[in-house]
């Protein structure tokens, strides 16, 4: 077994139970959550962009296409941009 060197941070580090689906945790800019799925009574891991990195994206969007510039170009060359 080959030896990282890597040390876990006090901080950010807890034991979080998600067998419920009331808990979750961040990873890699996505937050994973286990729910149990209502049909087949198996539990499924769920994941999704952080609130935080969805929000960065939106304003990035509305950064670009609030330019009034835009209104005569076309549909393609917006989405190139």
């Amino acid at each position: 077994m080959i030896e990282l060197g890597l040390t876990l941070n006090a901080e950010k580090t807890k034991i979080v139970d998600l067998r419920y689906g009331k808990e979750g945790f961040d990873f890699l800019r996505f937050h994973h959550r286990q729910k149990k799925s209502l049909r087949y009574k198996k539990r499924y891991t769920l994941k999704f962009p952080k609130k935080n990195a969805v929000k960065k994206v939106m304003q990035r969007i509305k950064a670009i296409t609030s330019n009034r510039k835009l209104l005569k170009l076309s549909m393609p060359e917006i989405i190139k941009q």
